[in-house]
């Protein structure tokens, strides 16, 4: 058991080294102040990148080679969920 969770933590470490610093900053528990969400939002958004009347946004990135990919890298059945509660109250008015 041991030598699955180890290489579960490599694998979470070479992921963040290649997706570079700024998936590894949102690990901070520093506030996002409203204006830094704001400006995020516009940064980061992927409206209109599939056209004006696409319904799937970023869910068109998710092709079947894709899936096939992901699950040829599953080892067990167990699911863990990786989803964190965000709270519209912190950002302020």
């Amino acid at each position: 058991m041991r030598m699955r969770y180890t290489r579960g933590w490599l694998v979470l470490v070479a992921l963040l080294m290649i997706v570079g610093p700024d998936a590894r900053a949102q690990e901070s528990t520093a506030e996002v102040t409203k204006e830094q969400y704001d400006t995020w939002m516009q940064e980061l958004s992927n409206w209109g990148r599939w056209g004006q009347d696409d319904q799937l946004g970023a869910v068109n990135l998710i092709t079947a080679a894709k899936r096939v990919e992901a699950a040829q890298l599953a080892e067990t059945g167990r699911v863990v969920s990786m989803s964190r509660d965000m709270t519209v109250d912190t950002l302020g008015d």
